[in-house]
């Protein structure tokens, strides 16, 4: 059994509503990836987070959403726009990706995407000697819509316009990731069903006794538990839908 909880912030594509037809997500294991009759729990993480902020907001809890399945196909990649990350989304995988790498194991999530992204666009740029662009980049903007008809710039040139240089930092290098789009690799879902058994669970404190609809209790709102109606109203109110 394998459920999986995932964070709007990095999954701008996850399901925003119990039930939705379809969605995208990244993160997901490959062998539930492959193995598309295979039905998966899924939790969203919402927060009180909208466009204009630059970074994550307090919490509201995790609503579980339904059971999903991977409809990938396996000859082809999809990905999502880096633009179409807000700034406290591309702040939050960055200092995830961050805090991950510094584990003391040292083969965390963190450390093998700094490591292997690292080879990766060194290689791009040794065989590649596209110039730097598109200039957007360079001059760390939002491109125009002129700009964003245009075709898109090898991604050799997009990491030069980023800064890429062997010698980067981890930090530098998360927070150039985020502009990639290639980065951004995601798998798309598909809903199955809604288990009933699932909320009802979750409704329960860990003696197993009812609480009612409480997805959590906020930090700043201590005597006032947040339930999925609370994220729906934030999200109307805020275009999030």
């Amino acid at each position: 059994f394998i459920y999986m909880c995932f964070n709007s912030l990095w999954q701008p594509n996850g399901p925003r509503f119990a039930g939705q037809p379809t969605a995208a997500v990244s993160g997901i294991p490959l062998f539930v990836e492959k193995n598309q009759d295979y039905a998966f729990p899924v939790f969203m993480k919402r927060t009180r987070t909208t466009r204009d902020h630059e970074r994550q907001q307090s919490v509201l809890g995790w609503e579980y959403v339904g059971n999903y399945r991977s409809i990938a196909d396996p000859d082809i990649v999809v990905w999502e726009s880096a633009h179409n990350f807000t700034r406290a989304m591309k702040n939050e995988i960055a200092s995830k990706i961050l805090k991950s790498s510094t584990g003391q194991s040292g083969e965390t999530y963190g450390r093998r995407c700094l490591d292997s992204w690292r080879s990766e666009l060194q290689m791009e740029l040794k065989n590649d000697p596209t110039e730097a662009g598109p200039p957007y980049l360079e001059e760390k903007r939002e491109p125009t819509r002129e700009e964003m008809k245009a075709p898109q710039a090898p991604l050799a040139a997009r990491a030069r316009a980023l800064g890429f240089n062997d010698m980067m930092s981890d930090k530098d290098l998360a927070y150039l990731l985020v502009e990639l789009d290639e980065f951004h690799e995601q798998v798309p879902i598909e809903f199955v069903e809604y288990d009933e058994r699932i909320y009802n669970y979750c409704l329960c404190d860990e003696n197993g006794n009812k609480v009612g609809a409480t997805a959590c209790k906020n930090k700043d709102e201590a005597d006032s538990p947040a339930t999925a109606r609370s994220w729906y109203q934030f999200a109307m109110k805020h275009g999030l839908l």
